[in-house]
């Protein structure tokens, strides 16, 4: 919020929209307010995803474009999938009690199911987001400093 009252002399006026929003959704969806209704993966994505985005791209341009949009867009569609997976990985890490089961293969091989193999593929499909995200954001990088 500081950061961006200064903007509001270094880059323009129309900060304060952002201020104004940011500190509203920070607010709105930490503590839960309005019956959580604001706490939803919909908020998430856009409020965590998107927003920052287009904060960082205007407080940067001092004006929105398409560019800003797509990577807002982007920004968003990687935070709800990141939420899908950490949702119910969270479920299973703090409110299950024990998992009992076994997967029986066309082959008839059986494998216990457990809390760690449910798990597993949540946890690789997250770390795997990490990295891409990682990934994306040097070679944004080098694009801005190396062009073409």
């Amino acid at each position: 919020m500081v950061l961006g009252v200064v903007g509001l002399f270094l880059v323009s006026a129309y900060l304060a929209f952002f201020i104004v929003v940011g500190v509203a959704i920070a607010l709105s969806y930490n503590l839960e307010l309005f019956h959580s209704r604001w706490h939803s993966d919909v908020v998430f994505a856009l409020g965590w995803g998107a927003f920052p985005v287009l904060t960082a791209y205007f407080a940067q341009h001092g004006t929105l474009g398409v560019s800003a949009l797509g990577a807002a867009a982007f920004a968003a569609l990687i935070s709800q999938t990141q939420r899908q997976l950490s949702t119910p990985a969270r479920t299973i890490r703090r409110r299950t009690s024990s998992i009992e089961g076994q997967h029986v293969m066309l082959d008839g091989t059986v494998e216990p199911i457990t809390d760690q193999s449910m798990l597993r593929p949540f946890e690789r499909a997250l770390t795997s987001l990490c990295w891409a995200t990682v990934v994306l954001a040097v070679a944004l990088t080098y694009l801005r400093f190396h062009p073409h």
